[in-house]
C-alpha cells in the first residue's frame, strides 16, 4: 500500500490516477478534495435516485458556488465514478472505490444503475455540462439540468 496521510485508500487513488503517476502525486496532494468529491457525489446520487426536487435544488445551489475550475475537476471525478460503477458490475473491482473514512455508501447498491442502457447518456450529459461550465453558463442551471438528466438515466431500467 502506497504511503499517504489523506486515509484515502491507495486503491481509490490507483484508480482514479489511470496508471499516471504524476496524477497519483497530485490525487494524494489533493485527498480533501477527494472526500469532498465523493460527500458531493454521494449527496447528488442520493438527491437524483430519491428525485425530490428540494434536495436536487439544494445541491446544484451548493456545488454551483464551487467555482468553474472546482467544479469542472468534480465533474471529471464523476465521470470516473459512473465508469467505475459500470465496470464494477462487470466484476473488474470487488471493493468498493469509495471506502473514504466516514462515509457510508453501498458501492455495490449503486453500481447495478449504471449499465450499457444509460452510461452513454450520463456521459454525454456530464461532458455536455463540463462543456457548458467552461463556456460561463450559470452553474446553477447547468447543474439542475444535469441533475434531472441523470435521475432520469439512473431511472431507465437494463
Amino acid at each position: 500500500d502506497t504511503h499517504n496521510d489523506s486515509q484515502v485508500p491507495s486503491s481509490l487513488i490507483a484508480s482514479m490516477a489511470h496508471g499516471e503517476p504524476g496524477q497519483a502525486l497530485h490525487l494524494m496532494k489533493d485527498a480533501e478534495w477527494i472526500k469532498e468529491d465523493v460527500t458531493r457525489f454521494v449527496s447528488w446520487v442520493r438527491a437524483s435516485f430519491q428525485r425530490k426536487v428540494n434536495l436536487m435544488l439544494e445541491w446544484s445551489d451548493s456545488a454551483a458556488g464551487l467555482g468553474r475550475e472546482r467544479l469542472k475537476s468534480f465533474l471529471h471525478f464523476s465521470l470516473d465514478a459512473f465508469e467505475q460503477a459500470l465496470t464494477f458490475n462487470y466484476g473488474a473491482h470487488q471493493n468498493n472505490p469509495f471506502e473514504v473514512s466516514g462515509i457510508d455508501f453501498k458501492f455495490d447498491k449503486f453500481a447495478p444503475f449504471v449499465h450499457s442502457g444509460n452510461i452513454v447518456v450520463i456521459h454525454e450529459k456530464i461532458n455536455n455540462a463540463i462543456y457548458e461550465i467552461e463556456r460561463n453558463l450559470n452553474p446553477k442551471i447547468v447543474l439542475l439540468d444535469l441533475t434531472f438528466e441523470v435521475a432520469k438515466a439512473l431511472n431507465v431500467k437494463r
